[in-house]
């Protein structure tokens, strides 16, 4: 942490400097954000902005009754890091949680913090930055549902008589950080997640590739949006390709049994993945569990080292 001391400033920023970087790299693209105080990561020498963390006050005051029996006019000082993204060539080599580590002790000189909640959402990561910052681990958010309208989530508004299905939401890993004693939490404290992060299992049809829901019959809106989905295979023996990866692909070769077979550049589907928001150490995770032992009937994807 020394020698990045010496490379980088963490300096606070305005909202619009954060969502600059957030819209770019974080994998909820340009959604909505809440900002109190943001922070960002500077190279000294270029003063190249290169991750940014952002604190808010807490989404859901029900959260911090059901956590610390707070109600919401006693819960100043209980903040959530809401935000948090870094440029993909900086994802890995300590950078995030030197980031996570020093924005804090910026923040609680700048306003009053009891206690700090972050989220790792469970089908992407198991918040492997927070355990390494010594946040403390309360287990999974409860199971909730959305409700789809054409392939978006509703956000608000009464869902009677609308065509649409209601799709579980994938569940959050709940970190918190307490620097208020006299706070007593009430979730129970679990060890540290270390299963892999798993976007093959999909939260609406369980493989099926659709949702009976209301009399209807309609395509999936999860599968369809996972950039992972394999497409699936057809009577012509053609290659499975995997959605979202297309700059890994290499060649479609044939095998000695006739299966025309997608090769994909190792090193590149990784690159991919932090492209869209994950650590080195996530995508590789992800890579391996998820894209590289994928397990069909035939046809299926190869990946050659390119380095």
């Amino acid at each position: 942490m020394g020698k990045l001391k010496n490379e980088f400033d963490i300096i606070e920023i305005t909202k619009k400097q954060a969502k600059e970087l957030i819209d770019k790299y974080h994998y909820l693209g340009n959604k909505g954000f809440r900002s109190k105080i943001s922070f960002g990561l500077f190279h000294k020498e270029s003063k190249e902005i290169v991750g940014v963390a952002v604190y808010h006050n807490v989404s859901a005051p029900e959260t911090v009754v059901g956590a610390f029996g707070l109600q919401r006019n006693e819960q100043d000082g209980i903040l959530e890091l809401g935000r948090l993204v870094m440029k993909p060539e900086y994802n890995g080599g300590n950078y995030t949680s030197f980031l996570v580590a020093n924005s804090i002790k910026l923040l609680r000189k700048k306003c009053n913090v009891r206690a700090l909640i972050a989220y790792a959402t469970s089908d992407r990561h198991v918040g492997y930055i927070y355990q390494a910052t010594n946040f403390k681990y309360y287990g999974l958010t409860a199971p909730k549902k959305d409700f789809w309208v054409d392939g978006k989530i509703q956000e608000r508004g009464s869902t009677k008589g609308k065509k649409g299905i209601w799709v579980n939401r994938p569940r959050k890993h709940r970190y918190v950080l307490i620097f208020d004693k006299t706070l007593k939490i009430r979730w129970e404290e679990q060890p540290y997640p270390k299963e892999q992060p798993s976007n093959l299992k999909c939260y609406g049809c369980d493989g099926k590739g659709f949702v009976i829901s209301r009399g209807g019959k309609y395509n999936c809106p999860i599968c369809q949006g996972n950039m992972n989905k394999i497409d699936e295979q057809n009577d012509k023996n053609e290659a499975v390709l995997i959605k979202g990866f297309d700059e890994a692909l290499m060649q479609i070769i044939e095998t000695e049994n006739k299966e025309k077979v997608a090769v994909y550049d190792n090193e590149k589907c990784i690159e991919i993945l932090m492209q869209n928001g994950l650590s080195l150490e996530e995508a590789k995770e992800y890579f391996d569990y998820n894209i590289k032992n994928i397990r069909l009937n035939k046809n299926e994807p190869r990946f050659i080292h390119t380095i």
